[in-house]
């Protein structure tokens, strides 16, 4: 390799290297190659000096220099002994003033340094603005302020930690933590702060992190005060640009409180599940006083000797089971819950209820009680427990009790029986008979069954006889793990002595399916070893939980299927807008057909606004507009398009009551609910079959809807959609009101017709009911509350059309900053309101906008704006304009209304608001109201 000068190696180039066109096209930096002349220089270096590549390239850049530099120098000689010094092979680093391309004179620091290119030596020069680098500097820092104002007045802790687990950043929240300002943390180790242990454990997390160089979750526990706290931290590397980590970060969320319930909860999930024998009501009190930390707990039930009296069952006292009591019930809170529903008394319970203490020397503040009831809902008596301090967390305490409680509740049914059971047979068969469980008596060889009780005849709908001949096969669901070969293995465990508890999924004569909590045991009756079993149905109580967990996806899935909607606003906003435009100007030339293609157009965007509305409906992003309205007048309009849009293979039919009282409800929503249905039930036939609908008054109803999964009564009008499909699996009932969710082959079907037909009927405070089987067609019944009063009086029962209309020839007058960060909404609006004779101003985002804005505040009449943009929302662009011009008429158009508030709107300054996509109609009345000059 050649040398230049005093030892130097020059860097080696090759113009069609990869560094070379690192610098002539990566770099930011202004980077040329000079000999006598420039060579070749990037684009940087034309943006420097602001002249175009040509007046460049075969020029010395000492043209561009002022006669003498800042310390008196000439430049020419200056310049030209630092090429030469660099020629020379010494680096140079300098800072030199230049001038421009229109003559203003800047300054740079440059670096010159040696270089072969294709075995030539030439000087590598670059160079960078002083005042571009400063710029720079600055934004740095107002990042940083922005960064640490952030995380300031964030609610969880946060903290960087540099590669020697020093601290070199928190936030307030963690200086809260640690009660130490942050000037006394910043620049130590945790081993200053916390316990060695402690400070260990946090600095071995630290370095797991640097180790393997990802972002990593932790559950850490540090010493608050007296109290020790539980964090779920995630932890990630801070790298710089080479790529090496330099700081540990971390933001950490106290999960304390639900680590003490999730232990609470299984404690007492375990304490319920395990408890079991004579003793099973001291085992529940203790258990439940250990978990919930309380002074005394007992289980009482009312007195078999003295009406209005209770006798405890378990009683425990600070930490001890003690003697069992009986107590008058008046007057006391027990007398609230028993009977009635869970009752909390935080604190003041003595100042409440007066008298004698329920427990003669022991003063209580706070009580908590939940009433035990059997499976039909009839009262059994009450768990309770007192606290010598405030109670706290009303939700874990309910929570707690309740377990407590149907445990409870459970074996004072079950001991009830059993006492009976063991009086004599003829009181056994009479108890056998008259318990609301289930009762079967098992061979205990074979498992068969050898007799039941009435209950178990008429839960499964079998005779006595045919009980005797069924195998606990046939009363098994037959889907894993509820088959009648599992069923053999609780009665095979049961004979060890362990009593079997487990749910059970069983199959009715009918075919239904029902869920059952199942217990056996070994016994012994008339000296004959048997298996008995006890069934209790809990399906209502499964609903309910599946109802909650359907309702919580439904609304999860609703919300991003309302941020879905609100892209298509903005899109559908530019299609109507230009179709208008385009109206605006048809008459010119006169053509018929032309007229007619953009009322075609018009009709088909605005039911594409109108079906977006239906998925903004379902995500509660928009409320639709109700009215008294008759829905057999809507079925009967709506059929005259159904029966043009269904196939000649389909017989639609149909089927309208006289005398239906009216609804409140949005007409354009609930012939989509009929349209859907209708299509849905057209699809599922193939396209042959018939299709009945109707509209009747089903009068009082209760029923299961299909939709939440809530069970609902009352009064209601039916609309229903009857297909002679082949009926609907079960499976897919299950999720056929989810958006997206089809059947259908890819392409065939959005997956949002009975999606939206579930926002839309709940949201005008209605039901869906599902009646199928397979090859029996499909029966979908919406139930719907009958108008208040029942009266019909001003009732439209015309459906509104989508007739585009032409605007009125209108002249306005005035100046409009018009903000949204949709181009093709943009050009629609400077055309609209160019075409009204406004002066418009465009602005792609709310930062754009208000530097316009601030630059000329007098300039502007009106300001347009979107809200939902990058950068600052519409709202925030109203703020900060009305702070420069308080009156400044402000206008918004949004097209997600449900997240910006009334109020919030209002208090910064907008003075209207416009739904997207906005009718044109809307916009010329709304700039004529409010542009100064036609106010």
């Amino acid at each position: 390799m050649d040398r230049d000068n005093e030892g130097v190696t020059p860097r080696e180039l090759t113009r069609d290297g990869e560094a070379y066109r690192f610098l002539m096209s990566e770099t930011e930096e202004a980077v040329y190659f000079y000999t006598d002349t420039i060579e070749d220089c990037n684009e940087a270096t034309c943006r420097l000096y602001e002249l175009p590549r040509e007046q460049l390239i075969g020029h010395s850049p000492l043209e561009w220099s002022p006669t003498l530099q800042a310390d008196g120098a000439l430049s020419a000689v200056l310049g030209t002994e630092r090429f030469k010094r660099a020629f020379a092979g010494e680096t140079q680093w300098f800072r030199w003033h230049y001038r421009k391309g229109d003559g203003r004179t800047s300054e740079a620091i440059v670096h010159i340094e040696l270089v072969r290119v294709d075995g030539r030596r030439r000087l590598l020069v670059r160079a960078r603005d002083l005042l571009v680098l400063e710029r720079a500097d600055h934004a740095i820092a107002e990042t940083e302020t922005r960064f640490q104002q952030i995380l300031d007045h964030t609610p969880v802790i946060a903290f960087v930690k540099d590669v020697a687990g020093r601290y070199v950043f928190i936030n307030r929240e963690h200086e809260r933590l640690l009660k130490r300002p942050r000037a006394e943390v910043i620049g130590h180790a945790p081993e200053d702060i916390y316990p060695p242990a402690v400070a260990q454990a946090l600095r071995l997390n630290d370095q797991r992190v640097l180790s393997e160089g990802h972002a990593i979750e932790f559950e850490e526990s540090v010493p608050v005060g007296d109290e020790l706290r539980t964090y779920l931290s995630v932890k990630f590397p801070i790298v710089d640009r080479s790529g090496t980590a330099v700081a540990v970060g971390s933001i950490s969320t106290d999960i304390t409180a639900r680590k003490h319930a999730d232990e609470a909860l299984r404690s007492a999930a375990i304490a319920v599940s395990t408890a079991e024998g004579d003793r099973i009501f001291e085992d529940l009190v203790r258990s439940m006083a250990a978990v919930l930390a309380v002074d005394v707990v007992f289980i009482a039930v009312p007195s078999t000797h003295t009406p209005g009296r209770m006798r405890t069952l378990a009683v425990i006292a600070n930490g001890k089971i003690v003697d069992n009591v009986e107590y008058t019930l008046a007057n006391t809170p027990c007398a609230d819950v028993f009977g009635h529903e869970f009752l909390m008394i935080e604190s003041g319970l003595e100042r409440k209820y007066g008298g004698e203490p329920l427990f003669p020397g022991l003063r209580s503040a706070g009580y908590a009680g939940f009433p035990l009831v059997d499976a039909a809902g009839r009262s059994l008596g009450l768990i309770s427990l007192l606290s010598s301090v405030p109670l706290k967390d009303p939700a874990l305490i309910e929570s707690m009790t309740k377990i407590y409680a149907v445990r409870a509740a459970a074996e004072i049914e079950r001991s009830r029986s059993q006492a009976a059971l063991r009086a004599s047979e003829a009181s056994h068969r009479a108890i056998f008979e008259s318990t609301e469980d289930a009762i079967f008596v098992h061979d205990y060889e074979t498992g068969a069954i050898v007799d039941v009780n009435a209950k178990a005849c008429s839960a499964y709908g079998y005779s006595r006889e045919e009980m005797l001949n069924v195998s606990i096969a046939d009363l098994s669901s037959g889907k894993g793990p509820y088959t009648g070969e599992n069923a053999l293995r609780h009665v095979e465990r049961a004979k060890t002595g362990e009593v079997q508890r487990f749910e059970w999924r069983r199959r009715n004569k009918d075919g239904s399916l029902h869920w059952d909590e199942v217990v056996l045991k070994k016994t012994a009756i008339n000296g004959v070893p048997r298996i008995l079993a006890f069934s209790r149905e809990i399906t209502a109580r499964k609903l309910a939980e599946e109802g909650m967990r359907q309702a919580q996806k439904m609304e999860a899935i609703g919300h991003l299927t309302g941020g879905i909607a609100h892209d298509f606003n903005n899109i559908l906003a530019s299609i109507m807008g230009n179709i208008v435009l385009a109206t605006d100007r048809e008459t010119t030339a006169g053509d018929a057909r032309l007229t007619r293609y953009l009322d075609q157009a018009m009709l088909a965007a605005k039911k594409a606004r109108d079906l977006i509305g239906q998925m903004l409906t379902y995500s509660r992003g928009r409320r639709g507009q109700p009215r008294p309205f008759a829905l057999g007048s809507l079925l009967r309009q709506s059929s005259q398009l159904l029966r043009s849009s269904l196939p000649a293979t389909i017989d639609y039919t149909t089927q309208i009551a006289d005398d239906v009282p009216p609804a409140l409800i949005d007409p354009v929503q609930m012939e989509q609910v009929v349209f859907n249905l209708c299509i849905n039930a057209r699809d599922a036939m193939r396209s042959n079959g018939a299709i009945r609908a109707g509209v009747l008054f089903a009068g009082p109803i209760q029923a299961h809807c299909a939709s939440c999964r809530q069970p609902f009564a009352g009064e209601f009008i039916e609309l229903f959609v009857a297909d002679s499909g082949p009926g609907i699996d079960p499976a897919v009932i299950e999720r056929i009101f989810e958006p997206f969710f089809t059947t259908k082959e890819v392409g065939k079907g959005s997956g949002m017709g009975l999606s939206t037909v579930h926002g839309i009927v709940h949201e005008h405070g209605g039901h869906v009911v599902i009646e199928t089987g397979l090859d029996q067609g499909t029966r979908f019944r919406v139930f719907v509350p009958p108008l208040a009063g029942g009266g019909a009086a001003a009732m439209d029962q015309t459906m509104p059309g989508f007739a585009p209309r032409r605007l009125p020839k209108t002249r306005l007058e005035g100046h409009v900053l018009v903000v949204d960060d949709e181009p093709a909404v943009v050009e629609v609006m400077r055309d609209l309101l160019e075409g009204w004779g406004l002066k418009v101003t465009v602005a792609p985002d709310g930062r754009g906008a208000l530097a316009l804005f601030s630059a000329e505040p007098g300039d502007f009449d009106l300001i347009l704006t979107d809200h939902t943009m990058p950068r600052m929302t519409g709202i925030e662009l109203a703020r900060e304009a009305t702070k420069l011009r308080p009156k400044l008429p402000i206008i918004m158009c949004t097209g997600y209304g449900g997240d910006v508030p009334l109020a919030k709107s209002t208090e910064a300054g907008i003075i209207a608001r416009l739904a997207k996509p906005v009718e044109p109609e809307e916009l010329l009345l709304a700039l004529t109201l409010h542009l100064p000059d036609h106010r």
